[in-house]
């Protein structure tokens, strides 16, 4: 029983993270000038709200609880969705957890003054500096672009996966959540395939300069053919995936 609410509680942290990212990037699309931010801005704005560090506090707190679910959910894979499912909650665990770390850090007031995307970039230039660094970084982008496109898949199936793992919804309302559902998945998966494939560029070209986050990868959309449409849809579709998380705290039928 506690480990299934202390699980839904991250459910809610990861969903409010979600609608803060997917809110400020509807009004860079709006405003058509900055704006943007990524998971880590979106905390800095919960610092800056009234009580910020007290729900700034709880939302770390359910960061590392989603953190540490993700990682029974690796060592048990009670849903046995095999290895590579187990490594993608591997890396979730370690996403979920340095966020709720970063957290932490803002409430004690010891919040780096770089971060985002400056950080993301000399992560990835340390990542090339070690011996096959580029070709490390090369994998690693590889893998997360194999990661990207299974969400795209989970997405686009027929066969939604999660109808099953709704429960307690009236048949009325479940379709348009499970609508909600594939259009905030997708939206989440085209930004990571743009991180993913600025990682990979990155490792080509031995060049961290071209690495970007989050941020990067959202503000990226703008310099295609009708980026600022493109960024509010997918700005639309990050605060959809927020809500949907949300919905999933109170309603997914969780395995133990």
């Amino acid at each position: 029983m506690f480990i299934d609410l202390s699980r839904r509680f991250g459910f809610v942290a990861k969903g409010l993270v979600y609608l803060l990212v997917g809110f400020l990037a509807a009004k860079a699309a709006l405003m058509r000038s900055g704006g943007v931010n990524d998971e880590e801005g979106a905390l800095r704005q919960v610092l800056a709200a009234p009580f910020g560090k007290v729900l700034l506090a709880v939302a770390a707190a359910g960061l590392f609880i989603y953190a540490l679910g993700r990682l029974i959910e690796m060592w048990k894979d009670p849903e046995e969705k095999g290895k590579i499912w187990r490594f993608e909650s591997l890396l979730s665990a370690f996403v979920y957890g340095g966020l709720g770390v970063e957290a932490l850090r803002m409430v004690l007031g010891m919040q780096s003054g770089g971060g985002g995307e400056s950080e993301s970039k000399e992560q990835v230039a340390f990542l090339i500096s070690l011996p096959f660094g580029h070709w490390l970084t090369i994998v690693i982008a590889l893998i997360a672009i194999a990661m990207g496109l299974q969400e795209l898949y989970r997405a686009l199936a027929r066969r939604f996966e999660d109808r099953q793992a709704i429960k307690g919804v009236s048949d009325s309302v479940k379709p348009w959540l499970l609508r909600l559902g594939r259009f905030g998945i997708l939206s989440r998966a085209v930004v990571s395939l743009l991180v993913a494939a600025y990682l990979l560029l990155a490792g080509i070209h031995r060049a961290p300069s071209e690495a970007r986050g989050t941020k990067g990868a959202i503000e990226s959309i703008r310099q295609y053919p009708f980026g600022v449409w493109l960024l509010a849809v997918i700005a639309i579709g990050l605060t959809a995936y927020g809500v949907y998380t949300l919905v999933e705290a109170r309603y997914r039928k969780l395995a133990s």
